[in-house]
Formats: structure tokens, sequence, C-alpha cells
């Protein structure tokens, strides 16, 4: 597709942008009295916040996002490498919900590719067949596993890998350097704390390598050996398209997830000028999502009387 068929959709995210949470409206929401005064100063910016239901208030902010592509975006499935994990974390709850005898309409997000619908009689019925290709096979191993296993942790991690793998490779089709950056990030991202994690809750190294995901420029084998040692893990990613994490990893994972979702709204950075392409878009849609992200945070910090300054060390990724 020709990225100037994108001008249209990158003009109405540019008259969005101005919307944008700045610097200065983040040290009001962390210095805010309570959720109400948090309320007030979203409102103000144009979000729809009921104090009653914030979590169902901030899923239909990031579907108003999605409601904004789908009327400016050219090709809307360019770019579904944005919503795939959704998917995927609906069929994990699907899953979950089914074997518990829940309703699993309840744990839903979107937007969403596959109709949630869809997942419910599929799961519930344990026939596949009408799903989607690019989730079909997932499904059924995932939902075969927990069955056997009574429980769902093999059940998840085959959930979460697909899901890393098959958003990388609509990323790929997409044809956007930062969407593939974004994605390649996130799947480096989840290969360390996956090899970190099972090293230290002593998991064998076969369980911990059918753990990782496929990564573009990593070599898992030699990730899971450095992973034993942090300094060794950091010479290994310095030898890596991610030496930029080289210092990262030597922090707890906290430090570690903060630097990751700060790089990535800098990446955003890039499309800054853009008049054209799917990155503007992209790029938006990184930045409100990561507001929400923020905005969750501290409904819930100042819900539980967090102060200011741990508050602010939660919040991640500042668009200025």
């Amino acid at each position: 597709m020709n990225n100037q068929q994108y001008t249209y959709a990158v003009a109405r995210i540019r008259a969005n942008e101005t919307k944008l949470l700045t610097k200065a409206d983040y040290d009001s929401l962390i210095n805010a009295s309570g959720k109400q005064a948090v309320a007030s100063i979203l409102i103000d910016k144009g979000w729809d916040i009921d104090l009653k239901n914030i979590s169902s208030s901030l899923e239909n902010e990031a579907e108003k996002v999605w409601d904004l592509f789908t009327r400016s975006v050219p090709d809307i499935n360019l770019i579904d490498a944005l919503i795939i994990p959704n998917d995927f974390y609906n069929l994990k709850a699907a899953i979950k919900a089914t074997f518990s005898d829940l309703d699993p309409s309840k744990y839903y997000i979107s937007p969403c590719t596959v109709n949630p619908s869809l997942l419910t009689e599929a799961v519930s019925h344990n026939n596949f067949k009408e799903l989607p290709d690019f989730i079909k096979v997932t499904a059924e191993k995932a939902y075969d596993n927990y069955a056997e296993t009574s429980g769902g942790q093999d059940s998840e991690i085959i959930i979460d890998k697909a899901s890393l793998e098959t958003a990388l490779c609509f990323a790929e089709k997409s044809k956007s350097e930062l969407l593939k950056a974004i994605m390649s990030l996130k799947c480096v991202q989840a290969n360390i704390k996956t090899a970190l994690r099972c090293i230290f809750c002593g998991k064998s190294k076969a369980f911990t390598m059918d753990a990782f995901c496929i990564c573009p420029g990593i070599d898992n084998e030699r990730l899971y050996e450095s992973a034993k040692d942090k300094e060794s893990l950091s010479l290994y990613l310095s030898e890596t398209p991610y030496s930029y994490l080289k210092d990262a990893v030597k922090g707890g994972f906290t430090q570690f997830e903060n630097f990751c979702d700060d790089y990535i709204i800098g990446l955003t950075d890039s499309s800054k000028w853009l008049i054209d392409g799917p990155d503007p878009v992209i790029s938006y849609y990184y930045i409100k999502m990561n507001e929400i992200k923020n905005a969750r945070v501290i409904f819930s910090a100042k819900e539980n009387g967090l102060t200011p300054e741990n508050i602010r060390e939660k919040v991640r990724g500042v668009y200025v």
C-alpha cells in the first residue's frame, strides 16, 4: 500500500494528539488529592470517566482509539499487530473461565480482531475449526494442555509465546519498521524475563527453552546460558541488535520493564514529523495505550493511599 494513502489518517491523528497528556498533566495527576481529582483532570482532557466503573471507562478509551483508526486508516488489517495480543489474552480468559464454570465474557478485553463470542463458542464446545488460522492451533493446544494438567501454567506459556510470535509476524507483514522494532523488543524482553525467572525458580533448561519465543537477532541458547549471571547476560546483549538493553538488565524486573516501556515511547519520536505512512498511527496507539495503563496505575495508587513519590516511580513512558 502506498504510504500516501495514510495522509488522511495521519491528519486525524495529529488533530487528536493535542489531547495527549503532557508532563504537566502527569504531574497534576500524580499530585491529585484523590480519585475524584484524577477523574476531573482526565475528563478535562476529553476522557469519559465513570468513578463507579473505572476499569470499564479505561477500556472504553482504548476502544475509542481503535474506532478512530477504523474510520481513518485505509487498511486496518495492516496494523492488526497492535491488537493481536488482546485476542490471545481473550483466549486465555476463555479457557480459564470455561474450566472454572465462569462466564468468560466478564474477562474479555477490547479492541480485538476475533469476536469474543466466537472464542466462547469454540472453547465451550472444544471445537476450534471456525477460529482464524493465526489462533486456531494455539487454542486447541492450550485447551488440551489445560484439560490434561488441570492447571494453567503450561497453557498460559503456550498462549503467551504464540501471542508474541504472531504479533511479530503481523508486524513484519505491515512493512512498518517502527512496528517491527517494537514487537522485536517485546519478544526479547519476554525472553529475558522468562530466562531470569526460570533460572531463579530452578526450572529445567528444556522447560525454559520451550517457553522462549522466536526473537530476531537472538540466539536463545546463548541467552539462556548467559542469563545465569547478569554480567554475562549484559555482555551477550551487547553483541546483539539489543545492545541498548545491556545496562537495563543489571537491575531488577521493575527497572527493566520501565526501561523497555520508556524505550518504546522513545521510538515513537521518529514519527513526530511524518505526514503519511503507518508509523504516526502506530506511535499514537502506543502513546494512548501507555496513558491508559498509567491512568490505571494512578487510580489504583490513589485508592491505596500511595504517596506522589511512590506513584511517580510506577508511571512509565511519559510522552513530551
